[in-house]
């Protein structure tokens, strides 16, 4: 969840993790890790720059989502006011990224979804929606 930290000028996201021997699971902790990312710039640049023709840009809007479907942040402006919730969610963040699913589901349709794009040595569970009105 992204909170407030002055040092970064806004919201910031924090990763932690140990550092093991060998990089094994079961190996010895050898220290730990700490990421700091600049929230505000990290999920502007995947919703505001989702390349996008200027009709879709329009009816569509541009989410990072977690695996329940809390809004982290998207194109609206409606960070973690929202909820994705439908049927077949679920079984749906579990295909490969960028799996396609264009179904209706009442006025908007799901346009994309993937997960997003991560290193292979953690996952977020995050995933990018395009959400569009029909």
């Amino acid at each position: 969840m992204p909170v407030g930290w002055p040092m970064a000028s806004g919201r910031v996201l924090m990763y932690a993790c140990t550092v093991r021997e060998g990089g094994r699971v079961d190996g010895r902790v050898l220290g730990a890790l700490g990421i700091v990312l600049r929230w505000d710039a990290l999920a502007q640049t995947i919703v505001r720059r989702t390349p996008l023709s200027g009709s879709e840009r329009g009816r569509s809007r541009v989410c990072i989502v977690d695996a329940r479907g809390e809004m982290l942040d998207d194109s609206a402006g409606r960070m973690l006011q929202d909820r994705l919730d439908f049927d077949g969610r679920d079984a749906l963040f579990k295909q490969p990224r960028s799996a396609p699913d264009d179904r209706p589901r009442g006025p908007i349709a799901l346009h994309r979804a993937c997960r997003r794009a991560e290193p292979r040595t953690y996952r977020t569970g995050w995933h990018s929606p395009i959400l569009q009105v029909l």
